[in-house]
């Protein structure tokens, strides 16, 4: 079962060049009348450059907020989805994240390393509640489940899980700033839902 919708991404206008070389002028005017002014070249230049990289993400994720809705699940669609829930692979993700955080080793055939994905990322994420984006089985009988933290809603994880007592994979999906701030809107109503949650 997945839950998605589209919507149409902007890309924001930035002309950080232009800006630049405005700067380098006013800055060359001033510097002939006060040399000690060139300090104020680099600082500017700095400036910018840290500019350059923040505001094309600051754009980014407001723009791309334009026109997104939350999702409307019908009654049986909502039903479906709390069942998903019930699910013994989705349980043993909130069971492999309270044993890790209790440092104990896991239950699957490679009990010693089968933690070991779960160090790449801080504590707070195992220690919030989840929300499952999605949950499809592979052609090996492998669970692939996306979720969402409730109290760290910054990254999506994909958990691969086998027969309800093994965790085999565990990565950040690495999503663009823009899709999250999506998500985030898509599902605002079941982040905010501790009820429906692991």
């Amino acid at each position: 079962m997945r839950l998605t919708q589209q919507s149409s991404r902007k890309t924001p206008h930035t002309d950080l060049s232009y800006l630049l070389s405005l700067c380098y002028r006013k800055v060359a005017v001033i510097k002939r009348a006060f040399p000690l002014i060139a300090i104020v070249r680099i600082f500017m230049k700095s400036m910018l450059l840290i500019l350059g990289i923040l505001f094309p993400l600051f754009c980014t994720a407001t723009e791309c907020n334009t026109n997104i809705k939350e999702i409307v699940i019908s009654k049986e669609g909502l039903k479906t989805y709390k069942h998903t829930y019930t699910s013994p692979d989705v349980q043993y993700l909130r069971e492999a994240f309270d044993s890790y955080l209790a440092g104990k080793m896991g239950s699957g055939a490679s009990s010693e390393t089968e933690y070991e994905p779960l160090k790449k990322y801080e504590l707070a994420y195992y220690k919030s509640k989840f929300i499952v984006l999605a949950i499809n089985q592979d052609a090996i009988g492998q669970w692939v489940i996306d979720i969402l933290f409730q109290d760290r809603p910054d990254k999506v994880f994909t958990a691969v899980t086998y027969d309800g007592f093994e965790l085999r994979e565990f990565s950040d999906k690495n999503l663009p700033v823009c899709d999250i701030e999506r998500l985030k809107i898509m599902y605002r109503k079941f982040i905010k839902n501790k009820e429906l949650s692991l």
